[in-house]
């Protein structure tokens, strides 16, 4: 009966129903959480990396997160990672940031968002905080297989600046607010630049590059990126109410970063036949919070699914001691040729835990079965395999 179970489409709704998650529902959108000023892009040159630390800004009445915003207007909690907004407001989940991360966020976008995408990376990957790591981890793992599968090419962009900070707008919190509900906020404009010269104010929303639209903070970058150094763009702004036009000056850019995609799960060559993509879960029943892996592409799995789940729960239990109990797996379940393998454990505060591995001999078709994972979790930590 639970073989039958696991084979069915329902396989993943039974799975979170074991852990207290199925029915769930996630809390409002986030913002880009641009731990730089996007202007002072590309790192490594001459970036200030002591500089990002993680803090929220009321932008435009809009809330979105950036380095550089007052911390005098929320804080963060290290042990939840979560902001306390204002009064009235929602806290935000910071841990969305990784859960968005997804194949499915860049498949419908151009080869050069997720170039753009892909060279924030090694920003996210120099803070200090371990939330935003996590972000630049599963965008890495996220953006490379689609950069892999359209087979991109660098567009070797001028990559000019403008002189500003900016994170994209929260569209939930911003149309509640008649505020656009795509674009940037501006946070704050660097002395002397571009910008600063054609009276951008920290708090505008910029919508459009060039009769453009944007909708993100990547968008706007990519925009950008395309105006030659020393030319004028004209950014379609919103303050007080109205739209206006304002014609700014691009500046010269820093070192463009190289941007070297690999596979989520480090494997070039082609798939062998006994290969399957899987993704691995630990959870604790009736608690936020799993442990969740990227999908990888795991030779041996169509035969034999324990060694790999045997490796990700030794894997999570370094990187997480003292929250998981001793798992004992399914032999049922976890039988040669199966694609679901389960394991239980007692956990630390006596209540029951679960790891689950699903394999499917398609990419996509893993990806969708993470993808509601995390939406069934939004706080699921994203740890990946050995």
């Amino acid at each position: 009966m639970l073989a039958h179970v696991f084979k069915s489409g329902t396989r993943f709704a039974f799975a979170l129903s074991l852990t207290g998650l199925a029915g769930c529902a996630a809390d409002g959108g986030l913002g880009d959480a641009a731990l730089f000023g996007a202007m002072l892009l590309p790192m490594p040159a001459g970036v200030d990396t002591g500089l990002m630390t993680t803090a929220v800004g009321v932008a435009a009445g809009a809330y979105v997160v950036s380095s550089v915003a007052s911390a005098d207007s929320a804080s963060v909690s290290p042990a939840t990672s979560t902001v306390n907004a204002p009064q009235g407001m929602p806290p935000i989940d910071l841990q969305k940031l990784v859960t968005r991360e997804t194949p499915d966020r860049y498949r419908s976008k151009s080869c050069e968002y997720i170039e753009m995408a892909l060279s924030e990376v090694p920003m996210y990957q120099a803070s200090a905080e371990p939330v935003m790591k996590q972000v630049g981890a599963a965008r890495q793992a996220a953006a490379s297989p689609v950069w892999l599968e359209k087979h991109c090419q660098s567009a070797n962009l001028p990559r000019g600046r403008v002189g500003i900070s900016m994170d994209t707008i929260d569209p939930q919190r911003a149309m509640a607010l008649s505020q656009p509900p795509a674009g940037v906020v501006v946070l704050a404009t660097v002395a002397g630049s571009g910008a600063q010269q054609a009276g951008i104010l920290p708090q505008d929303v910029i919508v459009a590059v060039d009769n453009k639209p944007i909708a993100d903070s990547i968008d706007f970058r990519v925009e950008l990126a395309k105006v030659a150094i020393g030319s004028r763009t004209n950014l379609k702004v919103w303050r007080g109410n109205a739209f206006s036009i304002v014609p700014v000056v691009v500046g010269p850019g820093g070192t463009q970063v190289a941007v070297t995609p690999v596979p989520a799960n480090g494997v070039k060559a082609a798939p062998s036949a006994d290969a399957l993509y899987c993704t691995a879960v630990l959870s604790t029943q009736h608690t936020y919070g799993a442990s969740v892996s990227p999908v990888k592409l795991i030779a041996g799995a169509a035969n034999d699914l324990q060694p790999s789940l045997k490796g990700y729960i030794a894997k999570v239990k370094r990187d997480q001691p003292g929250v998981w109990g001793d798992f004992k797996l399914n032999p049922d379940v976890c039988a040669p040729g199966a694609v679901v393998c389960m394991a239980e454990a007692k956990g630390p505060s006596g209540k029951t835990q679960n790891a689950f591995q699903f394999c499917h001999p398609t990419q996509a078709k893993a990806d969708a079965e993470l993808s509601q994972m995390r939406q069934g979790d939004p706080q699921a930590v994203v740890i990946d395999w050995p």
